[in-house]
Formats: C-alpha cells, structure tokens, sequence
C-alpha cells in the first residue's frame, strides 16, 4: 500500500460534527454516544488476530503462567501438561495449521507467492492478479446442494456444509448436539427428505477446566472412551 503526501491529523470534534465524510463516514455510529470517548484516538482499528488472539488472550495466557490477581501461577508441570494436551489435538479436516484462519492474512499470502526475488514487486503481483482475472472461467460453478453423502466402501461420509464434514474417527467423528450431548459419528442416511445421522453417545462428560471459568461456556468437555455407549 503506498500513501502520497501527508494530510492534517484528524480530531474527535470533527468527526462528531461530520467534516469527514469522504471514506470514513458513510453512517451515523452508536459510538458516538459514548461519554468521555474520544473516537479517533481511543478506537481500536487492530483486526481480530491481532486484537485479540496475540492481543487479549495472549495477555491473559501470560497472567495465567505467571500469577495475577488471586490466580495462581501454572506450576512447570501444568504447563507442560498443557502443552501436550494441546500437541494431541486431532484438529478436523476444515481447519488447518499452516493456513491462516483470516482472509486477509491468508490473501496477503497468496498474493506474496505470486511474486519472484528480486525489483519491482508491486508490479510483479499487480500483472499476476490481473492474469489471473482474465484466465478464470467465466462459467459459474453449479452450487452444491448440502448436505452430501460419499461412500467409500463401507464408510458413509457426511458433507453436512461447506466446511463441515463428518466420518468415522477421531479427527471428524465427534459433534454435539443442541441439548449438549457428544455424540461419536457412525454413519448417516436420508429417508423421505429427512436425514439421520447415527452415532454412539458419550454417557458421561465433564468440564475439561473450571477456573478461570467454567469450560461449558465454550462447550468444551472432555470423556472417557469406555464411556462411550454400545448402541446406536
């Protein structure tokens, strides 16, 4: 992004009064009833990761470690237990760890690869994206109709939505339902227009933690396998 020349800096009374209206004005704001809120010095403009995933909670993990106001400090051994909780993880298939979970990071990655070492970068990655354009085929893609069932040998896989897939196994086999039970995915089928999904209930769960908070705000639990029901 490049910026030409420099402008006057920008002051809360006139925001408020409405003197900027090019680009940064186009509706009236709550924001402006707050008191003693200065809107163009004391609004925050950071985009979700940097706010508050390395913002708020990596502040919060910090505290956690080391003590703050009345919580004590995470000894060696619960930090490490922490961490290999965290290492045995089986993430589903519609999250992955070496792409960023936010548009623009992952569209400034895209658009980095597209460029080769060496001058004129800028004119590098503006000439690839309008390549691009130009070689997209003008035909749209007929829109998937979810959900979508898949077999593979035995297995029945289920495309409940873009992004949500169920199958058997650790990695994508559990969901919960809206009554909070966790159930463990068997297989799914669809009769007079309704679908079934077939699964083995978890009998009992707990909280994976209940301080600073209770981890059911979250819904996040955890079970034991031989707790898991026989029947379907």
């Amino acid at each position: 992004m490049i910026f030409e020349g420099v402008t006057e800096e920008r002051i809360d009374d006139d925001f408020r009064d409405g003197n900027y209206p090019r680009g940064h004005q186009k509706h009236h704001t709550p924001l402006l009833n707050l008191k003693e809120f200065n809107i163009v010095v004391q609004m925050s403009i950071a985009d979700d990761l940097h706010l508050f995933h390395l913002g708020a909670l990596k502040k919060l993990l910090k505290d956690y470690k080391g003590g703050y106001k009345g919580f004590s400090a995470w000894s060696a051994a619960e930090q490490e237990e922490i961490n290999k909780i965290l290492a045995r993880i089986e993430l589903p298939a519609e999250i992955h760890r070496e792409i960023s979970t936010y548009d623009c990071e992952n569209t400034l990655q895209f658009m980095k690869r597209l460029a080769r070492p060496g001058p004129r970068i800028l004119n590098q990655i503006v000439c690839r994206l309008a390549e691009l354009r130009e070689t997209q085929v003008a035909v749209r893609k007929e829109e998937k109709q979810y959900p979508i069932f898949k077999c593979r040998g035995e297995e029945v896989i289920l495309f409940v939505k873009e992004g949500l897939m169920l199958r058997k196994g650790n990695r994508n086999g559990w969901f919960l339902t809206k009554d909070r039970e966790i159930i463990r995915y068997s297989a799914a089928l669809e009769e007079s227009g309704k679908v079934y999904i077939i699964g083995h209930l978890l009998k009992k769960k707990k909280v994976s933690f209940s301080t600073p908070c209770s981890s059911d705000i979250i819904f996040n639990y955890e079970g034991e396998i031989a707790d898991i029901s026989k029947e379907l």
